[in-house]
């Protein structure tokens, strides 16, 4: 707890990212990491497969906008072509873990790290290729209070599909649809959706979010991850 007090008071982070919790969950999830890094395992090498086939695909792409870049573990650098010539990391909070992944990059020149509310429909610019890394579910849970609820739930998810549809052609996004409670034996004790549209779903697989005690010693907490991808 006290390494995660310091670097909630030492991260670079924008006031309203603050006062909104993004940079509390930001760290949250980086020491969640650490303690479930063999939980997670599974679920980071298939995020890292379909990030890899994607850019692979479009040998002649030059710009890439990475959307909830979060701790570049599920994108990292390593995995981006040489021929990429910018890339666009957008979240609300870059913790100092990422950026000093970026900076021992051999291609931290090609890095653009952008702190913007990514509930807005806009982006700076078009790109190449976009990918939207495990945001979608979460996008409602950080919204303003008076834009909370299933309705307004189901309008920020699309509006987001519609934000990755006007900012590239092509475009990778992959999310939880579901999430899994399951107690000590492994029963499903209790389901809930976690996104609200549909879509050409393909390449399933689960996340081990929160093995228990992680959350509670008497359940975990499983996610149902799906990716999509569209294509010009």
């Amino acid at each position: 707890m006290l390494f995660e007090a310091w670097d909630f008071l030492t991260t670079p982070a924008a006031f309203w990212a603050r006062r909104r919790g993004f940079l509390h969950y930001s760290i949250a999830m980086a020491y969640r990491a650490r303690r479930c890094s063999s939980a997670w395992s599974g679920h980071l090498e298939n995020c890292r497969t379909e990030f890899s086939s994607f850019l692979s695909a479009f040998p002649e792409a030059k710009t890439l906008a990475i959307l909830g870049s979060g701790l570049m573990i599920e994108t990292p650098p390593e995995l981006i072509p040489s021929g990429i010539e910018i890339i666009y990391l957008y979240d609300a909070v870059h913790t100092k873990e990422v950026r000093q992944k970026i900076q021992k990059s051999p291609h931290s020149e090609k890095f653009i790290l952008q702190e913007i509310d990514l509930i807005s429909p806009e982006l700076p610019i078009p790109v190449d290729l976009l990918v939207s890394a495990n945001l979608l579910s979460q996008l409602p849970l950080h919204a303003p209070s008076q834009l909370q609820g299933k309705q307004n739930r189901k309008n920020i998810q699309e509006q987001h599909i519609k934000l990755c549809q006007k900012s590239a052609s092509n475009f990778l996004l992959y999310s939880d649809l579901k999430m899994n409670f399951r107690d000590n034996q492994g029963d499903l004790i209790q389901q809930e959706k976690t996104v609200d549209i549909t879509a050409n779903w393909k390449n399933s697989w689960l996340w081990n979010l929160a093995p228990a005690p992680e959350t509670d010693k008497n359940y975990s907490i499983e996610l149902e991850v799906s990716s999509f991808q569209s294509l010009s």
